[in-house]
């Protein structure tokens, strides 16, 4: 069913939390009815109005006074049914038809909620999705702490109220009455009492505190693991639209902002609520008239936070947006220092970072110049609700229509209610920071991997080899192809390469085969297997990559080598750094195997990177082994080594090589060269040189031999 929902068809309610919130109203009017001056106005209006407002809501779903329930659906009103459903019994299909689609048209909840949903619920949504029954019973624990820490602050301004009461009095008849005659008597008890309250208070406070701790931080450590997690197992393509800076917001700075939120915040939600509905309660008790005020004024802050919300949000989602940006600028910029010192950049550099820091300067200034009027809009919207009952409690006392101790509890109560409206305002921001990080992580989390992994896996130590594009065709985007049409098989054992200008589709055809990307048609085969039906891990466990770009990681030496096998005995790992034509310099570092690798490998040489990337290859002892410009950091006597070490430790391994320098690749046994996503040539080294195309004018480019002998007019 969709369109608008028909007049006749009303939204569901819980009917039963609408019967108790009306008969509440009327007890409370019914009661300041009793009360003289005001008393006999205000009531029988009030009695009116309520009778009203529950027929509103019964007739139309919808109450003339403003609903702190928000008007939630309600269901079979016995009330409706019986008197006043204005619905045939035609529209019952109709009736159950909305019902269906209320129910069936909401999106998941937890991680996989749709962006597209209102951010309002992305905080609790997803700490729903990830809490565990242990941190579930953790919070409930927590909230009791919590409810309990609430009712004993009441002691403290009940005891102190009663205390100023007997200096004022001389003293208080029910103390009198249990025999406590005397004045310092009293004031003894009450003093005591004061001070046991506050100590099971501060007891009570400090549990509370504790626990909410304890939870936020488990809360903080499973978000953070499972976005991180999460991210990990996403598509080449979709993790790629990720900077560095957004990554790590995401996976740490974005968990904090929550636990931030959650150590504090429901623990003074709840100290807050519970303030207001027991000050309110003690006031309905002595001043009726009083807690009558205080509901009349109470939803002028809610029109208020209505009236400001979205700009709200639309501001500080836009600072935030800013502040990505310079994040970003500035990790990029600090990262690229040589470079900006080699181009004479360092005033072009600084102006970007003034523009950028400009713009989130006066995007900070906006959103906290509209957050500040929100908020004080609000505190002065408090500081009416409690001056008006004051003065009517002062009135009444003057009048004699109240006791100066109903009085003083009034006032003391008056003072907890002021203090729990006035917090409200650091809650919020911690709020709206939280909710604002959760809705980004809702974004990523919405996000789901395409490259499945299959059910086949292949055999531990059986892998051949062969490699097969079968008509392979591809694109990053769908406009643009990369790969057309490519056909080609690696035999078992089979050393080929391919070699090409940059951008035809070399490093492509290797993100097909480790599935980073899905192929757009044709299909890619390993030992006669589709490699979308095997087992993601046992695929690339069976394929060694050395690429150009090397990340190792902070540790020592020894445990990047082991990285792909962190079970490997010294030895093993001394023979790979040995193949890899590693362990002259590897000898020569500070602690040997031992030196600590610095971020992203800083404290080496390029060429030092790549020869520990090559041994952390060889150890894995993959049946595939990838070299993409592996060795072009290297002097060409290494780059000859380790060729060689390499041919010689891997007789029956099918190798892949990717190469701009053509001597690394030219004992292939065959070579691929690619141009614009076709394969051109294919042969050995001679055969492709005897064709005199492209391979041919590549080499005598690169060995000076054109220099040596005139042009050639034949242009291929």
């Amino acid at each position: 069913m969709s369109g608008e929902r028909p007049d006749n068809i009303q939204p569901k309610r819980n009917w039963t939390k609408t019967n108790w919130l009306h008969a509440g109203a009327g007890l409370l009017v019914a009661k300041v009815a009793t009360v003289s001056i005001l008393g006999p106005v205000l009531g029988p209006a009030g009695l009116v109005l309520v009778g009203a407002n529950y027929v509103s809501v019964a007739t139309r779903g919808k109450g003339l006074l403003p609903n702190p329930f928000r008007n939630r659906p309600f269901r079979n009103s016995p009330f409706k049914k019986k008197y006043l459903s204005s619905a045939p019994s035609s529209d019952k299909k109709d009736q159950k038809a909305l019902k269906r689609e209320l129910i069936t048209d909401k999106t998941p909840e937890g991680v996989g909620t749709k962006p597209t949903e209102q951010a309002d619920n992305a905080l609790f949504r997803i700490i729903k999705s990830i809490e565990t029954p242990g941190q579930k019973h953790l919070r409930y624990r927590a909230m009791r702490y919590s409810l309990l820490s609430t009712a004993l602050s009441y002691s403290t301004p009940l005891s102190m109220a009663l205390i100023f009461t007997a200096i004022v009095t001389g003293g208080l008849p029910v103390l009198v009455k249990l025999g406590l005659r005397g004045i310092f008597a009293q004031l003894a008890l009450l003093s005591g009492a004061v001070v046991s309250f506050a100590a099971l208070e501060s007891i009570a406070s400090h549990r509370n505190t504790k626990v909410w701790k304890r939870y936020a931080a488990e809360i903080e450590h499973v978000l953070r693991t499972k976005t991180y997690a999460h991210i990990q197992q996403l598509d080449m393509a979709e993790q790629e639209k990720y900077g560095l800076n957004q990554m790590t917001e995401l996976t740490h700075y974005n968990p904090v902002k929550i636990r931030s939120f959650l150590e504090s915040v429901p623990n003074q939600t709840i100290d807050r609520v519970g303030s207001l509905l027991i000050g309110s309660f003690i006031i309905f008790l002595v001043v009726p008239i009083t807690l009558l005020l205080i509901l009349l004024l109470l939803p002028i802050p809610y029109f208020i936070l209505r009236h400001y919300h979205d700009r709200l949000a639309t501001s500080y989602r836009a600072l935030g947006e800013a502040d990505d940006r310079i994040g970003s600028q500035l990790l990029n910029s600090l990262s690229g220092l040589s470079v900006i010192k080699s181009f004479n950049a360092e005033a072009h550099e600084n102006k970007r970072l003034t523009e950028s820091s400009r713009t989130l300067g006066e995007k900070f200034v906006s959103a906290n110049i509209l957050n500040s009027k929100h908020m004080e809009a609000c505190i002065f919207s408090y500081q009416v609700g409690i001056t008006i009952p004051m003065l009517a409690g002062g009135v009444l006392l003057v009048l004699g229509d109240i006791s100066i101790t109903r009085f003083m509890v009034q006032s003391f109560m008056m003072g907890k209610l002021l203090a729990a409206s006035n917090g409200m305002r650091h809650d919020f921001d911690l709020y709206r920071d939280a909710n604002a990080v959760a809705h980004k992580l809702q974004e990523v989390f919405a996000k789901q991997a395409t490259i499945l992994s299959g059910n086949d896996a292949l055999p531990t130590n059986g892998v051949q080899g062969a490699i097969e594009f079968d008509s392979v065709s591809f694109g990053y985007t769908d406009d643009k192809p990369v790969l057309k049409n490519i056909d080609l098989r690696i035999e078992p054992g089979q050393h080929i390469a391919f070699v090409g200008p940059t951008g035809s589709g070399k490093s492509t055809l290797i993100k097909l085969l480790l599935r980073f990307y899905e192929v757009q048609s044709g299909r890619v085969l390993l030992d006669e297997h589709d490699i979308r039906a095997l087992d993601l891990e046992s695929l690339r466990q069976a394929i060694g990559l050395v690429s150009q770009e090397v990340y190792l990681f902070p540790g020592s030496v020894h445990d990047n080598i082991r990285y792909g096998r962190p079970d490997s005995a010294d030895e093993e790992v001394a023979a790979a750094a040995g193949t890899a034509q590693a362990l002259e310099f590897i000898h020569q570092l500070p602690q040997g195997f031992d030196t600590k690798v610095s971020e992203r490998g800083q404290n080496l040489s390029g060429g030092q990177r790549q020869r520990l990337s090559i041994a952390r290859a060889m150890l894995k002892n993959p049946p595939i082994l990838i070299l993409d410009e592996a060795t072009s950091a290297v002097d060409n006597e290494t780059e000859a080594l380790i060729q060689q070490s390499i041919i010689r430790a891997s007789r029956g391994r099918s190798i892949v090589m990717i190469a701009h320098r053509l001597s690394t690749i030219r004992h292939a046994d065959r070579i691929y060269v690619m141009q614009d996503g076709c394969i051109t040539e294919a042969g050995s080294h001679d055969e492709l040189f005897a064709k005199n195309g492209y391979y041919a004018q590549l080499w005598r480019l690169q060995t000076g031999e054109n220099l040596l002998s005139p042009p050639n007019s034949d242009k291929q």
